[in-house]
């Protein structure tokens, strides 16, 4: 079934297929990110991470997306049952994927323009302009097939006509792949993905396939993944294929002071700990138990230290000026 073909109730905007070009001047670029899987007490943190990226770069900005509201409204267009219902089931649900990466990758456009013409008949009140474009999916799933964790849709679609999905697949994410940690992992691909959503003409033919630790690099193989993310570097000739001034944009804006660091109460690791997901302690994609019980462990220890501390501290200004009431007298 074609889902351009299908009529709906009430009036939806188009969605506007336009090269790259169109998107190369001042105006950002407007990405829906749907935050979704079993993300524990990641999920604010995560979320609060992404809108953090709205400050540090004015190429994209990033709103968040909640497809349970509008789930009921994307079922009546595409159908239960469909193939667009079970992948985005799914999805939402942090299951494994089985689809072929040509299959899934046609399937998850389907699912995103659809999600597009929702949102757009819920943007006829407001300033439609601001409407995401594009649609990145963070989801626990993983994949059959240990080596696709990502699809960014660009491979088999055209600038005229752009695949309007993206999928970043985190359930393979576990402990022996730490560092960099899941969000660090989950940032640079953003990055990536929006980068390819901005520049569709920027395709396999003009990419590398060997390592390089550039933010395009192939990865086929999990563990050299982090090469690619705890470095923060976009080779020569990606460079040139996008522009110089792009490339700092993004390559600044990746720079790990920007997430780690304690010069300000306020810092987002700061905050990101506070909200649940401690940057430098969480390995996984959400506490274990072990980690848990470290950093109860820790806060224990730092609380009794300094309770010490002070105790100490009081005596020996009780022996420094000879004071002699230890306690309070009753007569």
């Amino acid at each position: 079934m074609k889902l351009e073909k299908i009529i709906l109730d009430s009036p939806v905007s188009n969605i506007t297929k336009q090269p790259s070009s169109v998107y190369n001047n001042t105006s950002p670029l407007h990405i829906g990110v749907v935050v979704c899987g079993d993300w524990k007490s990641s999920t604010i943190a995560l979320e609060y991470l992404i809108l953090y990226l709205n400050q540090k770069q004015s190429l994209f900005e990033y709103q968040l997306v909640s497809s349970d509201e509008l789930l009921f409204e994307m079922k009546k267009i595409y159908g239960v049952g469909s193939s667009e219902d079970k992948l985005l089931n799914s999805i939402l649900a942090g299951s494994e994927i089985s689809q072929g990466k040509l299959e899934m990758k046609h399937i998850l456009n389907n699912i995103s323009t659809t999600l597009i013409q929702v949102l757009n008949r819920k943007y006829d009140a407001f300033d439609s302009s601001q409407c995401p474009s594009y649609i990145i999916y963070i989801s626990t799933s993983k994949h059959t097939d240990p080596s696709y964790f990502q699809d960014d849709g660009s491979n088999g679609f055209s600038a005229q006509n752009p695949c309007r999905g993206a999928i970043i697949m985190t359930g393979h994410h576990d402990r022996k792949l730490a560092p960099p940690t899941v969000v660090e992992f989950v940032f640079k691909f953003i990055f990536r993905i929006s980068l390819k959503f901005k520049f569709p003409e920027f395709k396999r033919n003009k990419r590398h396939y060997g390592q390089k630790s550039c933010l395009f690099d192939c990865c086929h193989d999990m563990s050299r993944v982090r090469y690619m993310i705890l470095h923060n570097y976009i080779c020569q000739p990606c460079r040139s294929s996008l522009s110089a001034s792009t490339c700092n944009e993004i390559l600044k804006s990746l720079d790990a002071s920007n997430i780690y660091g304690n010069e300000i109460a306020r810092h987002p690791a700061k905050i990101s700990s506070d909200l649940g997901f401690n940057l430098s302690l969480v390995k996984g994609l959400y506490k274990s138990n072990y980690e848990l019980a470290m950093e109860n462990l820790s806060n224990s220890f730092l609380n009794r230290l300094g309770s010490l501390a002070a105790i100490t501290f009081g005596v020996s200004l009780l022996y420094m000026f000879e004071l002699d009431f230890w306690f309070v007298n009753e007569d």
